[in-house]
């Protein structure tokens, strides 16, 4: 058994690439690749036989009717399963295991007075804080009021207004 294999993919010695360029002067040709099949790995590896992966799907897509004849399968297979059902309690209305009503004090960074509000509401307030930053940074590159974040911040603010408007004053006002 030799120590290497050609490709055996149809179109291999078509494709222009410095590995399969031969000759010399005006008698270049094209070849296809030589592939050294010198480690075990390599010889029990379908790309034993193939060069890349190109060559590999040419080759299926030329012969998949031959293949498949090999051994057709005729009707579909099955493996049994058990399935066990698990019980679980719900997280709904819950993050992270925690009650989203539950109160949590928060500061203004500017101004340093604090309020307490429902940690769903805080989440909130953490979006709009964080999508400010984003378009502002983006905003000293690209000119005032270009970010998309902008929006972000505005339905956050509106949000706030409504429904938390006594903290909409203390913290974001």
């Amino acid at each position: 058994m030799s120590d290497y294999n050609w490709c055996h993919g149809p179109e291999c010695h078509t494709q222009e690439t410095q590995s399969r360029i031969r000759g010399s002067g005006d008698n270049k040709v094209l070849r296809t690749i030589r592939i050294n099949a010198d480690t075990e790995w390599l010889r029990q590896s379908v790309f034993s036989h193939f060069c890349n992966q190109r060559c590999l799907m040419d080759y299926i897509k030329l012969h998949k009717d031959s293949i498949v004849a090999i051994a057709p399968r005729r009707e579909a297979q099955e493996t049994p399963i058990k399935i066990e059902k698990e019980k679980y309690e719900s997280y709904r209305y819950q993050h992270n295991g925690t009650d989203p009503l539950e109160m949590e004090t928060v500061s203004n960074p500017f101004s340093g007075q604090s309020i307490s509000m429902p940690k769903f509401a805080v989440a909130v307030y953490d979006v709009i804080m964080g999508s400010n930053l984003m378009a502002e940074k983006y905003d000293s590159v690209h000119g005032w009021g270009s970010s998309p974040e902008w929006k972000t911040v505005r339905k956050g603010l509106d949000w706030f207004r409504q429904y938390f408007a006594k903290e909409y004053m203390v913290l974001l006002d």
